[in-house]
């Protein structure tokens, strides 16, 4: 598939038989159709976002959204397939890296929780904002990570 670089992340999407993949040249979405006898068949949507970022996790909270982060970038993103739109959130902590996404229980279209390098960001989905949650003790916890 030369329209996928190098994926660093795929996931099933909630909308049935499609995948998306978090590409170093941006989101990628494929269809997965029956191929001949007992195979499957991938195909690649036309529909690419953030084109030239390097995208290196990403999480759907309603069919269609999605939180997206990218590796040494100050925003995070909302992707709406829906609508093609694409709107950034600043992050506190300029050139991020991503170690993990998780949307807050009870609560999963509204808030979501980012750990990067400098700690755990609360992002409100719907005011857009970034809030420090957790600062880490040391300037960098984790210098293997650079």
């Amino acid at each position: 598939m030369k329209d996928i670089k190098d994926g660093n992340k795929t996931r099933l999407l909630l909308r049935g038989g499609q995948i998306a993949v978090a590409d170093t040249n941006g989101l990628v979405f494929l269809e997965q159709k029956a191929g001949s006898g007992t195979t499957v068949s991938l195909n690649v949507l036309s529909e690419k976002y953030l084109k030239g970022k390097n995208v290196i996790d990403f999480v759907e909270y309603e069919i269609g959204e999605f939180l997206v982060t990218c590796t040494n970038d100050s925003n995070f993103y909302i992707v709406n397939r829906n609508k093609n739109t694409t709107t950034p959130i600043a992050s506190l902590n300029a050139n991020y890296i991503t170690m993990g996404i998780q949307m807050l229980p009870k609560y999963e279209v509204q808030y979501a929780l980012v750990r990067d390098l400098r700690g755990i960001q609360l992002l409100n989905l719907v005011t857009m904002k970034s809030h420090q949650l957790f600062l880490t003790p040391y300037e960098t916890e984790w210098l293997d990570m650079r």
